[in-house]
């Protein structure tokens, strides 16, 4: 056993002196390559990341808005996956063949780069699975302030596109018509009924009749405002230029282009002979 011991010992040694021989040539390795690269180390990622900053602040600034939607029918999670959809519309160039954005003059859809959908604690919408009928922001990139009202009225027209929402819109909108025909006959009914009868000798009838018109009218005022609010998607807080913010990529851009700099530096140093 003791002999055994000795032996493992001396093999364990051996390995950690061949560790030992490996880390230090490696490490060898890297600072030769360093020192051999050492100016293309640096002038490549200056270079790049400057040029890249320079590329940005010299190009058409950009602005973020937001704007706060409340909706009827659907789930939040379906909104999402439109605004998905719609920002890969915007990089395949076919947003004008899109519900709501088709009618738009071509120089306002050109000036929206890109669409985020997120919910009211600042998460992406696509992760929101809840099913609570809870407000949600939408916040757009634009290089143009001026289209702002209209890209909030495509955005509406855009998210009230799907066939469910429009049979149901369109259900409710012929509902509240039959409603208000049936309650202005009735009470236009009552009316005549009141002009007919004796309202003195009859307190009784009159009361009747009185409740049931105001019970109609009531009715009546319900359905118009069903009829003039028939809308699944309500805007608490549009876009305002007044409100929209500038975004500087510049400096965000700038260190991933230095980065990227590094990368091939190192890159080019390793491969080169």
């Amino acid at each position: 056993m003791e002999d055994e011991g000795k032996e493992a010992w001396k093999s364990l040694r051996s390995q950690l002196f061949e560790l030992k021989g490996f880390t230090q040539a490696m490490f060898q390795s890297v600072f030769h390559l360093l020192r051999k690269n050492l100016v293309m180390i640096f002038i490549l990622p200056i270079i790049l990341g400057g040029i890249t900053f320079l590329w940005y602040r010299l190009s058409e600034p950009t602005y973020r808005a937001s704007m706060t939607v409340s909706y009827v029918h659907l789930e939040k999670k379906i909104y999402a996956d439109m605004i998905v959809k719609l920002n890969q519309s915007i990089k395949s160039d076919g947003i004008h063949g899109m519900p709501g954005f088709n009618s738009l003059f071509h120089a306002v859809n050109a000036s929206l780069l890109d669409v985020l959908a997120i919910n009211l604690k600042g998460e992406d919408l696509t992760s929101d699975l809840s099913a609570e009928h809870i407000p949600f922001d939408l916040v757009v990139e634009v290089n143009n302030l001026d289209g702002l009202d209209e890209l909030e009225q495509a955005l509406v027209q855009y998210l009230d596109s799907p066939v469910f929402v429009q049979e149901r819109l369109a259900f409710n909108l012929k509902n509240a018509k039959s409603q208000i025909a049936y309650y202005t006959l009735q009470i236009k009914s009552m009316q005549n009924r009141l002009d007919e009868i004796d309202t003195v000798n009859n307190p009784e009838i009159l009361e009747v009749l009185l409740n049931q018109m105001n019970d109609a009218r009531n009715k009546l005022a319900e359905s118009e405002g069903q009829l003039m609010f028939n809308s699944n998607i309500e805007v608490l807080h549009g876009f305002q230029a007044g409100s929209a913010q500038a975004i500087d990529h510049s400096k965000s851009r700038a260190k991933m282009a230095a980065i990227l700099g590094l990368l091939l530096a190192f890159g080019i140093g390793v491969f080169r002979k």
